[in-house]
């Protein structure tokens, strides 16, 4: 990845979360890496699973209506996040998505890929 990006970075059992961020944010940097990792720790507990090395969740600012994302792009333990700088609060919302993301790294690696040829959702 490149560009203009701050990064910040939490851990998790002693494993690097990483948060990219691009362009300015309402809510704090800092507060946005710690909700993210306490979510990640909390995944990885549930599923007893601490193989991965690290995690990175890319943020990026779109033109979107405050309160909307664009559908996030997941790569292997990591994820990118498209939305409005106005609504980067660490609300109810924000948690549901990086839960359901993260909880899409876990999944395919343990239950595998859907086949291109298939349809699905998510």
């Amino acid at each position: 990845m490149g560009g203009d990006f701050r990064l910040v970075q939490g851990q998790v059992h002693g494993k690097p979360v990483d948060v990219a961020i691009r362009g300015k944010w309402t809510s704090k940097t800092k507060s946005s890496t710690e909700l993210a990792a306490k979510v990640l720790g909390e995944e990885r507990a549930f599923w007893n699973d601490y193989s991965a090395p690290h995690y990175l969740i890319s943020l990026l600012p779109s033109e979107e209506t405050p309160g909307k994302l664009r559908r996030p792009r997941r790569s292997k333990n990591s994820f990118t996040m498209f939305m409005s700088q106005k609504a980067a609060k660490l609300d109810f919302d924000m948690k549901f998505v990086l839960a359901h993301e993260m909880f899409h790294s876990w999944n395919s690696g343990q239950l595998g890929e859907i086949p291109a040829d298939r349809p699905h959702f998510g």
